[in-house]
Formats: structure tokens, sequence, C-alpha cells
């Protein structure tokens, strides 16, 4: 599809394949059978401590800080559901589309109706004016993780509990703005003082936001997170009094904790040893789910050895990862499968955004073909060398996670038989995700990404979006630079037809392959681990989404026995 050209915008009218029809907010899901009752302390497990709890800064990398803080404590626009469906939050009537007025073409603009009955904890009502400071506060401060999208509003407006967002052009993820999985509505009138620069700010506390189902009442990093009901919160109100969120970094101690009440429930990684103890509690509920966590080899393509093109497409034939599958997974998930993209999952609408591009099987052969074409050749000790340097590729995961660390242990043996050596070089979560990988201080990371079900790649990874000393908050930590890929990702980014959308981003899909910017493995599953007979939740079944959502939105409906 090289050469292809995008459809023009003047197909703005299919624009509803992409909007989808007018969706407007329902009543809470619960089963009217199944009824809860208030109090209690729910102790939650967190694997994944945040470092601190700014929403904009490099923190926001942490999965862990939008599923303990952020998810049941600020009010979003747009949210997901557990099957990944954009939804209407609380916050608002409907999502906009062009049927119901919401959306206009020239100039764009996206129009919501804010709920009338939306306020903080304080009584105050959620209005146009938090959203527009919250636009500034992204826009204002210098060391923001992301700020795509947000640069192409040009205003907000509002008046009497109406919300008009202005753009500069046509932008088709509009609905993960102020919202979707990972994105949020600020508190204007907040202990910030409308400050519009918050860097170093919001390190330890929400600085008084809170309009969700649970307030923030204290947060000590490393160690323990509290939140409690917010009293004030205009939808049903939570259950549960307390939520005590308790570092609790490995597996082990977690099952321990959960035997012994210590804990109620846990959302940890997965591996099989794990599935297998905690199958075995009777009191345990156990749920894996594939979702949209794609998890893969991600290179550093200015970093040695994988700097070298010859090097990264020997590592994807070097590797059996079908066999990894069925020896790490599939005991967890029996319907997992490997993937055959790199920059999304089959089972994201309708497998549309993921070509079928790499091979799933091992190719000894063909891995050191490609090796000794660009200029290696094996030594006596089995590894291949160039120029003097042994083929040694620095491996990095997150410390503690057995899965995964089971799976470097597993890709060693196969890499070794090509003649590659992986040398493990791991850190701490917080240090791997928050220090590390910004300052692109790795070789060959594995970790999951965890992607919205809208399919835009420009965060991620377009050439600009690459961190430097002078703008650190970019999020291409892999050093790709792909200008054509980088054109088709702005290009999609403004395209409205959901068609010539979709062949964007399968040419970006292809383009990647052809840089081997990395190795995918497989949606990774999302487990979640509840103590059933002391725990229930009036949706009637314990569920979770497995991505950006994670388990937060449903905690609202969880009760004590």
């Amino acid at each position: 599809m090289r050469g292809r050209k995008m459809f023009g915008l003047v197909a703005l009218l299919l624009v509803l394949a992409l909007v989808g029809s007018a969706c407007q907010r329902e009543p809470s899901p619960r089963q009217p059978e199944v009824e809860g009752k208030p109090g209690g302390t729910l102790v939650f497990a967190a694997e994944q401590f945040p470092k601190c709890l700014n929403p904009i800064t490099s923190c926001t990398n942490a999965s862990w800080l939008h599923w303990t803080a952020l998810l049941t404590t600020l009010p979003q626009l747009v949210a997901l559901d557990a099957d990944n469906n954009y939804i209407p939050s609380p916050l608002i009537e409907e999502i906009p589309t062009l049927d119901n007025g919401g959306l206009t073409e020239s100039p764009f603009t996206v129009t919501y109706q804010l709920n009338p009955d939306a306020v903080w904890s304080d009584g105050s009502p959620i209005t146009f004016e938090d959203v527009k400071y919250t636009w500034q506060a992204i826009m204002g401060t210098p060391d923001a993780a992301d700020t795509t999208g947000y640069d192409k509003i040009k205003d907000i407006t509002g008046s009497d509990g109406e919300l008009v967002i202005e753009f500069t052009e046509p932008y088709a993820p509009w609905r993960d703005l102020f919202g979707g999985g990972i994105d949020y509505v600020f508190k204007k009138d907040s202990d910030l003082a409308g400050d519009t620069n918050l860097s170093g700010k919001m390190q330890e506390d929400l600085a008084g936001m809170c309009g969700a189902a649970f307030c923030l009442e204290s947060f000590t990093a490393d160690q323990e997170m509290v939140l409690v009901r917010n009293e004030n919160y205009w939808e049903d109100k939570a259950f549960l009094e307390r939520i005590v969120y308790r570092s609790i970094s490995d597996s082990t101690a977690e099952i321990n904790a959960f035997r012994t009440d210590e804990i109620q429930a846990f959302y940890p990684q997965e591996s099989v040893e794990l599935a297998q103890q905690v199958r075995a509690i009777d009191t345990a509920f156990f749920l894996a789910k594939g979702g949209t966590q794609y998890q893969g080899l991600w290179f550093n393509l200015d970093q040695p050895p994988t700097n070298d093109k010859a090097v990264r497409e020997a590592m994807i034939f070097a590797l059996d990862r079908e066999a990894a599958l069925n020896q790490i997974l599939v005991p967890i998930q029996e319907d997992a499968v490997v993937n055959h993209c790199l920059m999304s999952v089959p089972g994201l609408a309708g497998g549309k955004y993921c070509p079928e591009l790499f091979e799933t099987e091992q190719d000894v052969a063909k891995a050191q073909q490609i090796l000794e074409a660009g200029g290696w050749a094996k030594g006596t000790d089995g590894i291949y060398a160039k120029g003097g340097q042994r083929l040694v590729i620095p491996f990095q995961t997150t410390a503690g996670n057995k899965g995964r660390e089971d799976l470097q242990t597993i890709f060693q043996a196969q890499a070794k038989e090509v003649g590659i050596e992986l040398r493990i070089d791991n850190s701490d979560s917080t240090t791997l995700f928050q220090t590390r990988m910004p300052a692109r201080d790795f070789n060959m990371a594995l970790f999951a990404f965890v992607a919205s079900p809208d399919p835009s790649l420009t965060v991620n990874w377009h050439q600009d979006q690459i961190p430097t000393a002078a703008s650190p908050g970019g999020q291409n930590y892999y050093g790709w630079r792909n200008a054509r890929a980088s054109e088709l990702m702005v290009e999609s980014d403004q395209e409205l037809n959901d068609e010539a959308r979709t062949e964007a981003i399968v040419e970006i899909q292809e383009l990647a392959r052809e840089d081997a910017v990395g190795v995918p493995l497989w949606a990774k599953p999302a487990i979640l681990v509840v103590n059933e007979s002391r725990l229930a939740t009036t949706e009637g079944e314990f569920d979770f989404n497995p991505g950006q959502g994670g388990f937060s939105h449903q905690l609202k409906f969880w009760f004590f026995k």
C-alpha cells in the first residue's frame, strides 16, 4: 500500500462509522435483585505503587496510578466500559455525534451537555471552566507527558451546562481527551489556585480534587494509599466506606496476605504458579481476561547492539513465541493466541488494526542468515560477534514479576540456539517506567502497552515524541524515526473517515514491521482475584476492564456481605 493517498475530509458524513450512534447515559447497570450494603474497608494489594500522583507528568506512565488514585476520584467526559466501548460518563448526558448536534464539521467542534447534578465533593458544580483549566494546565506544564490532541484545541467555551471544544483541525481521537482510559477533568478552584504549570505539583495529594465515587484521603509513596467514599457524589454512592491500597510487589506475599485476609483483593501479573495456587483457594474468585494490553519486546533503536537492524530482525526469527505462549500463558488463559502485529491486538475492533505481519515460529537458520548478511560471525563460544563485540543484548523487564522473569528465561534459551546472548538487566517497576524508559536507558525491554480503543499511535511512535533533555515528556522511548509513518500518524488523527483511517493505521503497522522496531507477543491477560466469601458486587458477578480501565470503575459496586 505504499504511496496510497488518504481519502479527503469531504467524506465527513461517514464519521458516524467512527463516532457511533448517539449514546445516552444509562442508569447504573446494577442488577436490582442484588442489593448491597454500605460500610467496610477493602484492602487491595497494589503490585506497582506510583511514585507520585500528578496525572500529566511522567507519573502518568504508571498504570497503577490510574487504577488506584485517579479513575475512582477524578471525573471524565467519555469513559470506557468493561468491554472497551466508549460510554457516557456520569458527567455528561450523551456522547456527541452528528445526529444529536454534538459534532460540527467546519470548524470541527465537540459539544457536551454536562449533567446538571455533577458536583465536586465540596458541592461546587463541575463546569466548562474546569475543563478549560485542565486544557490550560496540560499545555502550560513544560514536562507534560503528552499534549497530543490538546495542542489542536483552539478554545473551550460554555454556559448553562454546555461545554464546547473548538479545534484548529479535525481530530479523530477526540473521545480520549479529558476521558477515555487515562485522561481527566481537574478542578479549577482547587488547592492549585488556578496554576497552569503543574511541574513538581500533586506529588502526594490531588490538591483537593474529588469528583467521582471516592476521594483520596492519604498517600505515602511506595507504601499505602487510602480512599474514602465521596458522600457528595451525585450518582449512586459507593458501598465501601474506605479502600486501602497496600504496596505488595511479590506475588507470593500477595497470596499469603490473601489467605490470612490481610487483603481481600489483588490484581496480579500473570503467572502459572500463581494461577494454580489461587485456584486452589476455596474463597478465591479468579478471572483472567485478554484485553488491549499488548505485550511485546521493544528495542531501543539508538542503543547498541539493537541499533543494528540485522540484530532486531534476527531476534524476530530467533524466538519460538508459540512455544512460549503454551508454556507461560495457556495454563492461565486457555484461549490466548500469539499476536501477529506490533501495535494492536486482534481482539480490538474486530482485528482491523492488526494485519498479519509476523511469523510465530522460530527459524534458527533464517536468524543466522540475517546476522551473517549483516556482518556478524559466530565465535568459538557459539555467540555471534562483530567488530570485536560479542552479540550480547541487555534484556530489561520489571524485577519481581515472575511471569515476565520466566519468559525471559525461555527467550534466553531460544536466543542462545541462534547465537545471541540475552543478559538480564531488570529494575523495579517504578525505576523502569518512570526513570529508565524516559531516559532511554534500556536495550530490549519486555512490557505491555495499554491501548485505547481509539487506534491513534501518535503519542508512542511519532518521531517528534522521542524524549530529549530539552523535551523529556515524549513517549517514543524507542527512537523510531520514520518520516512516512509519522506523516501517516498525523493524517490518521485528522481523518474522520473510518475506512481511510484504518488503512493508514495498517500501513503504519507495516512500516514498523519493515523497520523491525519490536517483537509482538500476545494480548497480556489481566487477572482479578477477590475473596468472594466476604465480598460481592451488585452487578451480580465480578468483572473488570482488561485494559486502561482496569478494576477501578467496578469498585463502586462492591460491598461486604
